[in-house]
């Protein structure tokens, strides 16, 4: 009994090679692939790094947003201590147990519409001047506080 051995080879009837010449059927089929597969790693690259330019970008608005409407009372580190945080009793959102009484929704109708006890306003509404994206970026920003 004799062992048949098939070899394989790259060129096809005209003697070119297949991964090279568009004329084969199955060397075209290779060069698509090739060049799909290029253009796909391309658009992933391309898109991680819009990605992250927007990701980059927007850290920054929350944070400038955090350090106009909110870091006045709230302070840079979350924790409250500053002349009018404690003036106005705001929480310490460094703490876990703050954190964890802190509901999202809640928190948005409160930035959106502020604070007013015993007709004493103690945070202004934030509704005409921030967007939703914004406020659920803000409260994003809060959480990152957390010990």
């Amino acid at each position: 009994m004799t062992t048949m051995h098939i070899w394989f080879s790259r060129r096809c009837s005209t003697g070119f090679d297949l991964f090279a010449h568009a004329g084969c059927p199955v060397g075209n089929a290779i060069h698509i692939m090739k060049t799909k597969i290029t253009s796909i790693k391309t658009l992933l690259i391309v898109a991680s790094l819009l990605a992250a330019f927007a990701g980059a970008s927007r850290a920054a608005e929350v944070k400038e947003n955090w350090e106009k409407h909110c870091q006045k009372c709230h302070g840079a580190d979350g924790k409250g201590q500053t002349k009018m945080g404690r003036q106005s009793g705001v929480k310490d959102y460094t703490d876990p147990k703050v954190q964890a009484e802190l509901k999202d929704e809640n928190a948005i109708k409160i930035i959106k519409e502020g604070i007013v006890e015993k007709d004493k306003k103690k945070m202004d509404p934030y509704k005409e001047k921030l967007t939703d994206e914004e406020i659920k970026a803000l409260i994003a920003y809060i959480r990152a506080f957390k010990k």
